[in-house]
């Protein structure tokens, strides 16, 4: 099963999805085309960073 707990427009044509049971990291952030593909991941230093606030709620997403 894959939580999504938020969806960020990154281009056009990508989104971003958090991944809490990555079986390699919890705070994955999966970049994924229109289609639902898989185009790529998030640097994990980054991802971190973004998990933390969305978590501690300091910052909101819309869009």
């Amino acid at each position: 099963m894959i939580y999504i707990i938020f969806i960020l427009q990154v281009e056009a044509k990508e989104k971003l999805m958090l991944k809490r049971d990555d079986e390699y990291y919890k705070n994955a952030i999966q970049v994924v085309n229109m289609d639902s593909e898989q185009v790529g991941h998030i640097k994990r230093d980054l991802a971190e960073t973004l998990t933390f606030i969305l978590d501690n709620k300091l910052a909101r997403l819309e869009g």
